[in-house]
């Protein structure tokens, strides 16, 4: 498909289309027709186990936050207490620079 047909396509809402799968890399990618392009950097995809029906979903920051904290909201005290007894290595030690970078600022002066 052509710029123009892509510059000029319909902002009405479409409610279904048949489209092409491919390969990209190793993952499996699907094209979405320009009239359903969706302006957001991530998106939540899920996938009915029974019906296999795929649903991808919008995700702003806002919308992000929310689903996290309803996660959080939803573990059960097992869960609670199994994060609350896992031991995370704090790195507390001193930032050293890299030689080379105090060799540039040394010759610099």
């Amino acid at each position: 498909m052509s710029k123009k047909v892509i510059q000029k396509a319909p902002d009405t809402a479409i409610e279904s289309v048949i489209t092409r799968m491919f390969m990209n890399g190793g993952s499996q990618a699907i094209r979405i027709p320009a009239a359903m392009r969706i302006e957001t950097e991530q998106v939540r995809i899920s996938c009915d186990p029974v019906t296999r029906i795929i649903t991808i979903e919008p995700m702003d920051r806002e919308a992000m936050k929310v689903a996290f904290i309803a996660m959080v909201k939803s573990l059960t005290e097992e869960e609670r207490a199994e994060i609350k007894a896992m031991e995370f290595e704090k790195d507390v030690s001193v930032p050293t620079i890299n030689p080379a970078v105090a060799e540039f600022f040394r010759d610099s002066e």
